[in-house]
């Protein structure tokens, strides 16, 4: 608890930084950020409340929330309108001690899409919420199933460029969907443990994942089987 923790900005090509959104607990930080590539002044924040020590694994808390700005990061507005929860989650996004770490994605083909997973104090499985307008509110869908108890460990979401309702969950095991989170299914033959994806923007339907294996491509926009483990890396 240094009292550096947050979300920081700079303006002058990485010279100097602000903190911009400060933590509301001193064991509080920034864990995810996700920015609309259509409007770069609204960003979405994710910050997670989790202490560990030799003794103690403490991995939810009341700093854990969701944050949004829509003037660069100057003014931020707490993200917590849940109309509908995920089954076994009473909390949502709203101010509360099993809040763990959260992952936010943005859909870049439809930025009004807006996708939340979230992880209980101790890792195990508590909501995934998507948003049509923009994360004024929330509502569930499934939960994918993969974080396996360790949902500290992971806490990402990637959705395809060109098709809002395409999207992975970082896991154990790297979960796809095609209907916009509402069920979910393997996208196998890859090593354990998803931590990074990102699609070629100069190659059509071709991604790159890594994983505590190494790391892999795929030239069919990640379709289970469809993984190539590289030869050097």
């Amino acid at each position: 608890p240094g009292g550096e923790r947050g979300i920081y900005r700079t303006t002058d090509a990485w010279r100097t930084w602000k903190r911009i959104l400060a933590p509301a607990t001193p064991f509080s930080g920034g864990t995810d950020l996700a920015m609309d590539p259509s409007n770069p002044k609204r960003l979405f924040a994710a910050m997670w409340d989790h202490r560990r020590e030799p003794d103690i694994r403490t991995y939810g808390g009341v700093g854990s929330g969701l944050w949004r700005s829509d003037d660069g990061g100057n003014t931020w507005k707490r993200l917590d309108n849940v109309v509908t929860k995920t089954p076994n989650d009473a909390t949502g996004l709203a101010v509360d001690a099993s809040l763990g770490r959260i992952g936010v994605a943005l859909a870049p083909g439809n930025p009004n899409r807006v996708y939340v997973i979230t992880s209980a104090t101790y890792g195990q499985d508590k909501g995934f919420y998507v948003s049509n307008d923009g994360g004024d509110s929330f509502n569930t869908a499934a939960y994918p199933g993969s974080q396996g108890g360790f949902g500290w460990w992971f806490g990402r979401i990637w959705v395809d460029p060109a098709n809002a309702d395409h999207l992975f969950v970082a896991g154990v095991n790297l979960r796809e969907s095609n209907n916009g989170g509402q069920t979910w299914f393997n996208s196998g033959n890859v090593h354990a443990d998803q931590h990074a994806m990102e699609w070629d923007a100069k190659v059509p339907r071709r991604v790159y994942l890594g994983n505590d294996g190494g790391l892999y491509r795929s030239d069919a926009n990640g379709a289970t089987q469809t993984w190539t483990k590289a030869t050097h890396e």
